[in-house]
């Protein structure tokens, strides 16, 4: 009988394989007995855990309580009674933590299925994915040319062509020339065939696509073909699109019901255990019960001297006694080997462990074994399993008088069972049974990363997972990014990461590699990235402004953004400042525009001829710091009627705040500079403003109130303007018409304009609108029927069914 592997306790085994006799352990925390059993492994198809089937020692109390009634005193029938009980209360746990793993396993098996399922569909969606960005790059030159060219497509073809722009993100392609442009784009045909749904294609926008194009009944492969041959293969690559964007929502769904079910799996687990212990338990006290039973039974023998010749046959427990006597572990007194000494039976209960409860495993039970029901462990299978209970206690020891360090390893392994209860054993992990995990951290020197990073993250994360998957040859999905970080007064970007691998490599030789790998992917987004901004410098000269910018950078890099963006036109959020500072005589500072990188120097010129006024107001109100010590700051609020200040605070907002600040200073008698961190709250019936104002301690509340209240603020009221009014909210809708006929073809072909017009005009006259509110008219003819499309401008407060119902 070979022993196949040795496992030290606490420890994940190697590969095992089904039918394997494994040692279990079951010492609870805390205890300094070592106890275990036996089992033999049903299955292991998981990375943390194993379903096993029970073994127990065979033993002689089942025959004595079969004759309870044929015993001589009272003493024994209670012994036996007392052995029977703890026996059943043991098949009772075991029965409990057998169904606890049906329940595991049917539960895990259920999620498991879904999962490959939708696994499938994602592959699947792939390959269709690839097929159809084949087909498309096969298109002939001569099918684009005539898609390009029509001058009013056909329905249909504008149906799927709308999919197309909504799926590159070209809302505003809405009609046949905002189409056509985006269509003759040299690059058009590239920003398909480069097109991935994973980063670019939302679940939001997905359904949206399915809603207004697709389910519209337009959006068909026949009427597609037939109105242009470049559209089949889009037609199949749009819905290639959405069927992976549909896959892949639904592994996502799947996942987090996976990890949804990995805690309440993990307590059934938990609970399965705990059964295990309370057999360890109840065996322990069947040990003592037939202990107790014996030694009576001895003491009687002797006592009537009847005692047992040497010829009788002796009974399960005393040929194990007569075995462990005779062995090592009797003359080293080791009794918690004493049960390796038995001859074991395979029970009916089949419970699932952790792999790392598994102390050794001792190879196949053979084919004669199973058929007598019995399994007995010889010499150096026992030691084998000395060693790995000793190896276990020594841990043990030691982890006991370091509590915290037990703590947290306890909870990491809880937190790896819990995580990978849904991994499954394979080829490549079952030699190490293990999966590693590194963290490391690689650093990207460059100026611009600080600006990339606010823009791109997700690129940038997607970039270096994809480099270093390929730096470290594993799956790209076994890279996640834990941080991204810029560092302040630096000019790197640094990543910090987790990485599986098989644990072959340290995390020492993994940063090695990372370190040398040139990650061309996310160097190239460095690269295109820096050609679209521009480096700029700024100087303010002002001897106040490092004692300003100590207290008040925030604002003041506002109003400096605000300005910067006023001189060069460009959004405020393209105006990125990376550094300011302060000298004796001077403010300076190093920002970013997202501009082409070609018109930096145009771009500084420009700046350095603006004004800046929002950057001096700032500096004017704030040099007065040198304030009298009689004169208090306080906190108030202006609410001035309008419900138009909206449109005005954000057509110009800045020329609002400085009206405000000079005239309620004016109204006060104060400088400008008094009035500070001024906040304009437009609302639905009139403007508030909060700010803080310094004035005189003489000066009371009341009377500052009244002068405020006194104020005309005609400047502020100058800037008012309303809001442009709207005439009645309009919509437009396409509608479809159908007319039966067999020569429409025909007839289109001979009188086209007036069929044409005519449907214009009826349309019009149905829906009771003007003739020019009928914005469009398409007509497509297909076998006995003519199809117009009709696109019409008309009230909101009809609903399209309401206009169908009409036509």
């Amino acid at each position: 009988m070979s022993v196949r592997h040795g496992v030290a306790a606490g420890m994940v085994p190697g590969a095992l394989r089904v039918g394997d006799m494994v040692t279990i352990l079951t010492q609870r925390p805390g205890e300094s007995d070592a106890h275990w059993t036996l089992g033999s492994l049903e299955s292991a198809p998981y990375l943390h855990d194993v379903e096993v089937r029970l073994w127990e020692k065979q033993q002689e109390g089942e025959e004595g309580h079969e004759h309870l009634d044929e015993m001589e005193s009272a003493e024994e029938r209670e012994l036996v009674a007392r052995n029977q009980k703890v026996r059943d209360e043991m098949k009772r746990s075991m029965r409990q933590a057998a169904e606890l793993t049906d329940k595991l396993r049917e539960r895990r098996k259920s999620i498991m299925e879904a999962i490959g399922e939708a696994d499938t569909h994602v592959f699947q969606s792939r390959a269709a994915i690839h097929a159809a960005r084949t087909d498309v790059r096969d298109i002939s030159h001569c099918h684009w040319h005539e898609l390009k060219s029509y001058r009013s497509p056909a329905k249909m073809v504008l149906t799927i062509l709308r999919a197309v722009m909504l799926l590159l993100s070209e809302d505003s392609a809405k009609d046949w020339p905002q189409m056509q442009r985006v269509l003759r784009d040299p690059h058009f045909k590239t920003r398909i065939l480069e097109y991935d749904p994973d980063i670019e294609l939302s679940r939001e926008r997905s359904d949206y696509i399915l809603r207004e194009c697709v389910r519209r009944k337009s959006f068909r492969y026949d009427r597609a073909v037939k109105g242009s041959q470049a559209m089949g293969p889009i037609y199949y690559w749009v819905l290639a699109q959405l069927d992976s964007s549909e896959a892949t929502v639904k592994q996502h769904q799947l996942e987090k019901r996976k990890k949804a079910s990995q805690q309440e799996l993990r307590e059934v687990l938990r609970e399965i255990n705990e059964q295990q212990l309370r057999m360890a338990e109840y065996q322990a006290l069947m040990d003592k019960a037939e202990e107790q039973l014996q030694a009576y039974r001895a003491e009687r023998q002797r006592r009537s001297s009847l005692l047992q010749s040497s010829g009788s046959k002796l009974c399960p427990r005393e040929t194990a006694d007569r075995r462990y006597q005779d062995s090592f572990a009797g003359a080293e007194k080791k009794e918690y080997l004493r049960a390796a000494f038995y001859n074991w039976k395979p029970t009916t209960y089949c419970v699932m462990i952790l792999r790392k409860r598994i102390l050794v495993d001792f190879g196949t039970v053979t084919q004669e074994q199973w058929a007598q029901h019995s399994y007995s462990l010889e010499e150096p299978q026992i030691r084998l399993l000395d060693d790995a209970l000793q190896r276990h206690q020594r841990e043990v020891k030691s982890l006991s008088e370091d509590e915290a360090e037990r703590q947290r390893r306890e909870q990491q392994e809880n937190e790896e069972i819990e995580a990978g209860l849904f991994h499954a054993m394979t080829e490549t992990n079952a030699e190490a049974a293990a999966v590693s995990v590194a963290l490391l951290e690689r650093t990207f020197d460059g100026e611009a990363w600080k600006s990339i990073l606010h823009n791109k993250r997700l690129a940038i994360v997607e970039a270096f997972c994809t480099d270093t998957a390929e730096a470290l040859q594993i799956s790209k999905c076994d890279v996640s990014v834990t941080q991204l970080a810029c560092p302040p007064s630096t000019s790197q970007m640094v990543v910090d990461a987790e990485v599986r691998h098989d644990g072959s490599q340290s995390r020492k030789a993994l940063l090695a590699i990372i370190n040398a790998f040139s990650y061309p992917k996310l160097q190239a987004l460095y690269s295109d990235a820096t050609v679209s901004f521009a480096k700029l410098h700024m100087r303010f000269d002002g001897k106040k402004w490092k004692t300003i910018l100590a207290e008040n950078k925030e604002e003041v890099e506002q109003a400096f953004q605000s300005d910067t963006a006023v001189a060069l036109a460009i959004p405020q959020t393209s105006v990125e400042v990376q550094n300011t500072t302060a000298t004796e005589d001077a403010l300076l500072f190093d920002y970013t525009v997202y501009i082409n990188k070609q018109h930096t120097k145009e771009a500084q010129r420009t700046v350095e001829n603006y004004n800046y006024p929002a950057t001096w107001d700032v500096y004017r109100q704030l040099q007065s710091s040198a304030i009298s010590d009689n004169n208090i700051w306080t906190k108030r609020h202006i609410e001035i009627e309008g419900e138009d200040w909206g449109h005005v605070v954000e057509t110009r907002g800045e020329d609002v705040r400085r009206a405000f600040v000079r005239e309620t200073a004016a109204a006060v008698g104060v400088e400008e500079g008094r009035v500070r961190s001024v906040v304009l709250r437009p609302g639905d019936d009139g403007l508030l403003v909060d700010f803080e104002l310094n004035h005189p301690a003489s000066l009371a509340e009341a009377a500052v109130d009244a002068r405020l209240r006194g104020c005309a603020y005609a400047a502020l009221w100058a800037l008012y303007e309303p809001r442009p009014r709207l005439e009645e909210e309009k919509v437009v809708t396409t509608h479809e018409l159908g007319f039966e006929g067999e020569d429409w073809d025909y007839v289109l072909e001979q009188r086209g304009v007036e069929v044409r017009e005519a449907a214009a005009i009826e349309t019009a006259r149905a829906l009771g609108v003007e003739r020019e509110d009928v914005v469009e008219v398409e007509l497509d003819v297909v076998p006995q029927n003519l199809v117009v499309f009709v696109t019409v401008r008309h009230s909101s407060r009809l609903s399209e069914g309401e206009v169908d119902g009409l036509l």
